[in-house]
């Protein structure tokens, strides 16, 4: 790569580059790119990246550098604008390409808007990052001596990715909150003639404008159609683009990569759909000269060539493949490792399964390496990273980290898994950080997802849970960045749906905290609009208004009894009937660690989509003949109470106290026991089909019969001595798998 810029030059601005990136290794192995983009500024045959990350990256590198060099291949990852030393095999591509970009640029009243495109795997973002861009550093257009060019993916708000960028551009700074906002809504409005301006009119008054004009790339351009749902930030985003790319002052032009398969989504916008005809770009598959180049010029470079029949090999496995070029790159990072421990090529290829089987097996071998505990968080962490295709293939989808976290108690080992999916020696994930979500994660190519059919049985088996997650968790984002106002809450029949979700998902598709929350919030809105409504819309005497406060003064009163002092066990008059009333107006949920210690409760209804149970203290309550089934039960103490004939179907107990309680003739079908203490529990006649226990002591129960055992599903647990079985005997069951993380 060339030397940067003379910093001390007048007329070199200072390079507003994002410096947070993650650099592991060296220069050639920069992990992800900042969410919202960087600058790279080009022209006098020069080209200046990330001073400050290469800086740093070198001094890593003469720390741990091993001992054949570094790795000079990308694996999964695509070539970025700082890997053009090792990019090699496009050079007629990437001729071609600025030859365009000139015609372009000479041709008076064109539209400057280069599209690239391709299909997944083609190659076509490496080429306009570490192709083109430094061809336009070496190789200025003529007239063009000076550029910015700003590097954005649209994600899920495009206009805030390159009103960003543009902000970076202006203040020189890397967060620049005020200045974003007042972008994003210059780039979202109109003009008197309904034209959308915004992008052209900034640009003219960016510094030095004149003689550093800007060329915004776009890549995987394709995700203003993938990931941007609101169709009128789209169309701005589009249109700004090209009124920017097409006004005679020339400040602004455009670059943009694009999966193939989407092209029909172009058809929504006409002149954009023209510019992938003429003069937009097919990126080709490689021939076998440009795949020579690209197997072996890189490790000529790093000063340990391959050998003839090694590349031979690999270009036998891959000329004619569509989209294998991340495979290969991933064939030769492995290869490179495999020198580095004085592994032939041909041994590590036959070891890997050759270009084929190097990914998948890889990313397998790596998913068993892990517990069970941990497999299940790393599925969830995969299926939140794939964009659904509607009529196409699956995409990655970029997501920020909070939402891949279903429980603040679990955020560590999410984080800790991602790391080793990211790992140098791996990188099947890529993260980068964003100034409104924090830290972001995404699958670093779609070849992951092709190929690993363990990821595709996944999909295969969650897709339809997976778009309702993604609708609930959109719409608790939408709530979020809102300020949590209530006018974006659910209700009605998304509300409904919300809930019957909430309740049913499985640990793979779980609900982010905030998305809970947001449910939540929405629930207890509806319930207080619907009182509202039904006083607001009578004509209140006093006759009636009397019976209302006292009303509101019973729920009141029930409230404060029932949450009293957990560590009151006496028994108090009229906790049944102030315990029936609040069930009876709906207000069950809004009563939390209930204490109902040594009261008497037979027959009583407290069935999960009543009541709030989770951390009540229920010790020596007499709950004969109580309906209970379908209850989250989680931290509740029950030590001592008598539950005789309850029906405790579709329970579940998580880290709850059961030591002495009596379960005679209760129904207990379906229900889960997790980490639970059932020291001394009488488990008498007790229908236990379907039950599971996991990580539980039973150690000292009673009344357990073989027959009960044949039921259950066991993993983890402690059994009475006279039980003869395996503790562990479910631990691979697939039921048994999924409550594991629990």
């Amino acid at each position: 790569m060339s030397e940067g810029f003379n910093s001390n030059s007048p007329n070199t601005p200072t390079p507003n580059v994002d410096s947070r990136q993650q650099v592991e290794g060296n220069r050639n192995q920069t992990i992800g790119q900042v969410y919202g983009g960087m600058v790279v500024y080009v022209g006098g045959g020069q080209a200046i990246f990330n001073p400050g990350a290469e800086e740093s990256s070198e001094r890593e590198t003469d720390r741990e550098r091993p001992s054949i060099g570094s790795n000079p291949y990308k694996g999964l990852l695509a070539f970025h604008e700082d890997d053009s030393e090792y990019y090699f095999g496009r050079s007629r591509e990437i001729d071609d390409l600025w030859e365009k970009l000139r015609d372009i640029h000479e041709t008076e009243g064109a539209t400057r808007l280069l599209p690239i495109y391709g299909s997944s795997g083609s190659g076509k973002s490496s080429l306009a990052r570490a192709g083109l861009i430094p061809e336009l550093g070496r190789r200025p257009l003529p007239g063009r001596d000076r550029a910015r060019v700003a590097v954005l993916f649209p994600g899920t708000k495009p206009i805030q990715a390159l009103a960003t960028i543009l902000a970076r551009i202006a203040t020189n700074d890397l967060t620049p909150v005020a200045k974003t906002r007042e972008f994003s809504d210059e780039l979202m409005r109109p003009n008197g003639n309904g034209e959308y301006d915004g992008l052209q009119r900034i640009a003219s008054v960016l510094p030095e404008i004149g003689t550093f004009s800007l060329m915004v790339l776009v890549d995987q351009f394709e995700e203003v159609y993938t990931l941007c749902e609101e169709a009128r930030e789209r169309d701005a985003f589009i249109a700004n683009l090209l009124y920017a790319a097409g006004d005679r002052s020339q400040y602004v032009a455009a670059i943009v990569t694009f999966r193939s398969d989407f092209l029909g989504e172009t058809h929504k916008h006409p002149t954009l759909s023209r510019l992938f005809t003429e003069p937009g770009y097919l990126v080709s598959a490689m021939d076998e000269e440009g795949l020579r180049e690209a197997i072996g010029r890189p490790a000529e470079k790093a000063g340990h060539p391959l050998d003839d029949a090694t590349i031979h090999l690999l270009i036998e496995q891959t000329e004619g493949r569509v989209g294998a070029l991340p495979l290969l790159q991933f064939a030769l990072t492995r290869i490179w490792e495999g020198l580095e421990k004085d592994v032939e090529p041909a041994e590590t290829l036959k070891k890997i399964g050759g270009v084929g089987g190097a990914l998948a097996g890889e990313a397998q071998r790596l998913y068993e390496s892990l517990n069970i505990e941990d497999q299940m968080l790393a599925r969830r962490l995969y299926l939140g990273l794939v964009q659904l295709g509607e009529g196409a293939e699956d995409t990655r989808r970029r997501a920020p980290l909070s939402e891949l976290i279903a429980a603040e108690s679990e955020a560590t080992r999410v984080r800790i898994i991602v790391n080793r999916f990211a790992a140098p020696g791996v990188r099947f994930l890529a993260t980068s950080s964003d100034d409104r979500h924090g830290e972001i994660v995404e699958v670093a190519h779609e070849a992951l997802i092709r190929n690993w059919g363990e990821l595709q049985e996944w999909l295969d088996e969650s897709r339809e849970a997976l778009r309702q997650k993604r609708k609930i968790e959109r719409a608790a984002q939408e709530w979020e960045a809102g300020g949590k106002q209530k006018g974006y809450l659910l209700q009605g029949r998304p509300l409904r749906d919300a809930r019957e979700f909430m309740k049913g998902a499985c640990r793979e598709t779980a609900l982010s905290s905030l998305a809970v929350e947001f449910v939540g919030a929405s629930w207890r809105k509806q319930r207080g609009d619907r009182l509202r409504g039904i006083i607001s819309t009578l004509i209140i005497p006093t006759m009636i208004l009397t019976p209302i406060i006292l009303h509101f003064g019973i729920v009141s009163f029930a409230s404060r009894r029932l949450q009293q002092d957990p560590e009151n066990c006496q028994r108090e008059l009229g906790t049944k009937f102030l315990l029936k009333y609040i069930l009876m107006f709906g207000y069950g949920y809004e009563v939390s660690r209930i204490n109902l210690c040594d009261e008497s409760l037979s027959e009583i209804d407290l069935s999960g989509n009543k009541i709030d149970l989770t951390e009540a203290n229920l010790e020596e309550a007499y709950l004969a003949h109580a309906n209970l089934s379908f209850s989250d039960l989680t931290d509740v103490n029950l030590q001592s109470s008598k539950l005789i004939a309850a029906d405790l179907e579709n329970i579940l107990l998580i880290d709850t106290n059961m030591n002495d309680s009596i379960l005679s003739d209760a129904d207990l079908k379906n229900s889960k026991f997790i980490r639970t203490d059932l020291q001394r529990v009488s488990f008498t006649n007790v229908d236990l089909e379907g039950a599971i226990f996991i990580n539980s002591d039973l150690s000292e129960v009673k009344g357990l019969s073989d027959d009960q055992i044949s039921l259950i599903k066991i993993c983890g647990s402690k059994l009475p001595p006279q039980i003869k079985i395996n503790p562990d005997r479910d631990c691979s069951d697939p039921q048994v798998i999924s409550w594991l993380s629990e």
